[in-house]
């Protein structure tokens, strides 16, 4: 009785197992499905950093730091990974720059500002695309109106 009681759970355990690996599965592929759009970048850095929200680092040349190819690229990543609840995703000259940015702040210096920032809160509804400048030591921005 007891080997047949064993069976019976190894069976149920598996089969949930499985349900749960397709539905993974599943979900990764409607995501890919939904990213038709793109945009013209490198990226340089995704995953979590020891906290909750989900970041992108990315890099895009200066010919193609515009509205249209910023909102392309948010398009992209937001479709490719749209079971993320809350994502960071920011847009930098060159790794270089980027590097600039992982210093430590007060030390990092005003260069280190990336170009543009996203930010989707899927829970809250929140998102904002702001794009960043440097004039006179001062950091300007400027917010994208996504539709």
């Amino acid at each position: 009785m007891r080997s047949v009681l064993a069976v019976w759970t190894i069976l149920v355990l598996s089969g949930s197992m499985v349900l749960t690996q397709e539905r993974q599965l599943e979900k990764s592929a409607q995501c890919m499905r939904m990213s038709r759009i793109r945009g013209k970048f490198k990226t340089l850095f995704a995953g979590s950093l020891g906290g909750t929200s989900f970041r992108i680092y990315v890099k895009v040349d200066l010919k193609n730091q515009t509205d249209a190819n910023y909102i392309a690229i948010t398009d992209e990543l937001k479709a490719k990974y749209c079971e993320k609840k809350e994502m960071y995703i920011a847009f930098f000259d060159s790794k270089e720059h980027y590097e600039l940015y992982n210093i430590p702040q007060p030390e990092r210096p005003i260069i280190g500002t990336p170009r543009a920032l996203y930010v989707i809160n899927r829970v809250t509804g929140r998102e904002v695309l702001e794009v960043y400048s440097i004039v006179n030591q001062a950091i300007k921005t400027r917010e994208i109106k996504l539709e």
